[in-house]
């Protein structure tokens, strides 16, 4: 089970952070277990700590012997050895009692447990179709979002998650899965699908899919969702995670408009059914 323990008066606070994760702690799905603890920075000592390296507002630390710190924007989080545990701590002057910081900093930490667990998060929008997933990927603005509402319009489609569902391998069968972090959407499932094929958003004028080779396919995972090699050991293992999704998976890129042709396009690669066929069982109730 994914379980979190936090402490606060903040009735809004409490709900958000309840509504991301409470789903995940009554049934676990295919997600590996973790647990988070969150307490307050004055109730430990940071002061030993050496900085390693510093991304933005996210600062990396040396190892200590039973794990790993790191911190962001003034609070601190703690990584145990075998990445299944973390203790976050809140600086005083979080505002709504830490909400975001607790979100932000257990997503930084699960990302660890899920490469230690053959596995990874992914920033895209997962769109589910006859129970298969197709993950919409791309940078910020790329159109991820947009793309996946257009399936949802055209193909009647649920959206599993729209910022960073999970990649999950179980004995060599892979899989989307929800998280409690969905964006702005803030839509939580607790639901996985086997993954028919990861897209990259491309925009343009003009449709068209491009299937890409094995190498091409593992550099674009790879760079679009780097996880940080805190050791060696991380390293290999998201190597080896994405190397297996590359495997088992089709990577294609889509150069697009935001128009119900994009859709059709990238169906016709996907799917032995035509799209004009498949609009017409969905008219006809099929």
């Amino acid at each position: 089970m994914f379980e979190l323990q936090y402490d606060t008066d903040n009735k809004i606070a409490k709900k958000e952070l309840s509504d991301c994760f409470d789903i995940f702690s009554i049934k676990r799905g295919k997600l590996p277990s973790f647990s988070v603890c969150v307490d307050y920075l004055k109730n430990i000592v940071v002061d030993d700590l050496v900085k390693q390296n510093v991304c933005g507002s996210y600062t990396f630390y040396n190892p200590v012997k039973d794990g790993y710190w790191f911190s962001f924007n003034g609070s601190y989080l703690f990584l145990n050895n075998d990445y299944s545990h973390s203790n976050i701590y809140l600086s005083d002057n979080v505002k709504i009692a830490g909400q975001f910081e607790i979100k932000y900093l257990t997503m930084q930490a699960y990302m660890f447990r899920l490469v230690d667990t053959g596995n990874f998060m992914i920033h895209s929008a997962a769109v589910i179709h006859k129970d298969e997933c197709i993950l919409f990927c791309g940078m910020s603005g790329a159109g991820k979002s947009t793309q996946a509402n257009l399936w949802k319009k055209y193909l009647h489609c649920d959206i599993l998650n729209y910022d960073k569902p999970c990649v999950i391998n179980d004995n060599g069968t892979i899989y989307a899965h929800g998280s409690p972090w969905s964006g702005k959407e803030k839509l939580v499932k607790n639901e996985y699908f086997p993954l028919k094929a990861i897209v990259f958003i491309k925009q343009s004028k003009d449709n068209q899919v491009v299937k890409l080779s094995h190498a091409k396919g593992f550099s674009d995972i790879y760079m679009h969702n780097y996880v940080y090699p805190i050791n060696k050991y991380i390293e290999e293992k998201y190597i080896n995670a994405v190397n297996n999704v590359v495997k088992n998976t089709p990577i294609y890129e889509l150069y697009c408009d935001i128009s119900e042709n994009a859709v059709e396009t990238l169906y016709n690669e996907l799917f032995e059914n035509t799209y004009i066929s498949e609009k017409q069982e969905i008219e006809n109730g099929i």
